[in-house]
C-alpha cells in the first residue's frame, strides 16, 4: 500500500477575525474519501465563505485531528495560524486620543508648539500618531514567536543538566505530559510525575527539586520540597513518596483519566478564588488543580475551542502582519 502524502495547507482564508481551511484540504488530511462523507458527520462545522466554497474553522479540524491516531500520525502536526492585525491594534490607539487630550491638554499644547505646529491636531497627525504605530509595529513583530515558552518547556524537559528522567524511572517514577491549545493558537505544556500511588503536578521551576531524589536505606523515595504557597516557614522538608495511601498506578493511565479518576474518588476541595482553576487537592503524594477550560472538556468534549491532547505536539506556525490605512482620529 503506498505512503499516504501529509496534505499541506496552502490556502487559508482569514474570515470575521478566524481562521479557516478549505473543506476539501481537511477532509483530505482526515482522511475522508470524498468531501460529502466529512459533511455527512460534520455539517454543523462547515461555514460557507463567498468566493471560496465550503470551508472548516482551523481550530475545529486541530480538535478532529487530534482525536484521530491514524490522521495525525500522517500529518505530523496540527496547524496554528495566529494573525495579528495591525489596524486593529491602531484603531484601539486612535480611540483613545480623545481621553487622552482631554486629561493632558497642557501636554499636548506644549508638544505642538514645540514641534511649530499650528495645533493639537496637526502634532499628533504628524508626529504623535505615526510613532504609536510604529509601537504597535514593533509589538506585533516581537510577539511572532507567540509559543517559545512551549518550546521552551520542552526543551527543559529533556534537559538532562535539569532533570535526570533516567534517574526518576530508576526511582519507579515516569513523567506523563499533556498539551493545551486555546483557539487562539497558544499552547501550554501540562506535566506530571506518576507512580504508584503518586500523580504529581510540576513545571520546570520544580526541576531542581526533583534533581534531588534519593533513596534510603529503606529503599524510600526521598524529595526535598518546600511549600512556597501555604507554608513557607517550614522551610524545606523531605518528602516520602513510599508512603502512599492510594492504591492506583498513575504510570498506566493518561492524565484525563488520572484527573477524572481523582475527582470521582477523592475528596477534591473547590477553590474561592475560581477565575481559572475550579477544584484541587492537595497531599504529599497527589497534588493538582484542574481548570475551567479541562473540566468542561471533561465533561462535554464539543464544548469548548480549547483542545487537550496526551504527549507533545508538533505543529507549524504562520503568522501574518496586516497592513494598516490611514486612520482617522479627529472627526470632520
Amino acid at each position: 500500500m503506498a505512503n499516504k502524502q501529509t496534505v499541506k495547507f496552502t490556502t487559508k482564508i482569514f474570515h470575521d477575525n478566524k481562521v479557516y481551511l478549505r473543506l476539501s484540504d481537511a477532509a483530505k488530511a482526515l482522511n475522508y474519501p470524498q468531501k460529502q462523507s466529512f459533511i455527512d458527520l460534520h455539517s454543523d462545522m462547515i461555514t460557507r465563505i463567498k468566493g471560496i466554497g465550503d470551508c472548516v474553522l482551523e481550530t475545529d479540524y486541530n480538535s478532529l485531528l487530534v482525536k484521530d491516531d491514524n490522521a495525525l500520525s500522517k500529518q505530523g502536526h496540527i496547524e496554528i495560524t495566529k494573525v495579528d492585525t495591525l489596524r486593529s491594534k491602531i484603531e484601539i490607539v486612535t480611540s483613545m486620543y480623545p481621553l487622552k487630550i482631554a486629561f493632558g491638554k497642557g501636554f499636548f499644547d506644549l508638544m505642538a508648539r514645540k514641534h511649530g505646529c499650528m495645533s493639537v491636531e496637526e502634532y499628533i497627525l504628524k508626529y504623535d500618531l505615526p510613532e504609536e504605530e510604529q509601537k504597535c509595529l514593533k509589538e506585533i513583530q516581537e510577539h511572532r514567536e507567540s509559543n517559545t515558552y512551549y518550546k521552551e518547556e520542552i526543551e527543559a524537559l529533556f534537559d538532562k543538566s535539569k532533570l535526570d528522567i533516567d534517574k526518576l524511572r530508576q526511582c519507579g517514577l515516569d513523567i506523563e505530559v499533556m498539551t493545551q491549545i486555546t483557539s487562539n493558537g497558544h499552547m501550554g505544556l501540562i506535566s506530571y510525575i506518576v507512580g504508584e500511588g503518586v500523580f504529581l503536578e510540576f513545571s520546570s521551576y520544580d526541576y531542581h527539586e526533583w534533581d534531588k531524589i534519593s533513596v534510603d536505606e529503606n529503599g524510600n523515595i526521598l524529595v526535598p520540597y518546600f511549600n512556597y504557597d501555604d507554608h513557607p516557614e517550614d522551610g524545606e522538608q523531605l518528602i516520602n513518596l513510599s508512603n502512599v495511601s492510594i492504591d492506583r498506578d498513575f504510570r498506566s493511565h493518561s492524565i484525563m483519566e488520572n484527573l477524572a479518576w481523582c475527582i470521582e474518588n477523592l475528596k477534591v476541595e473547590p477553590l474561592e478564588d475560581y477565575e481559572y482553576d475550579v477544584f484541587h487537592y492537595r497531599s504529599h503524594t497527589v497534588d493538582f488543580e484542574v481548570g475551567i477550560e479541562l473540566l468542561v472538556k471533561m465533561i462535554k468534549s464539543d464544548s469548548s475551542d480549547t483542545v487537550f491532547v496526551d504527549g507533545i505536539v508538533e505543529f507549524e506556525e504562520d503568522v501574518y502582519i496586516t497592513d494598516f490605512d490611514s486612520q482617522k482620529v479627529f472627526g470632520r
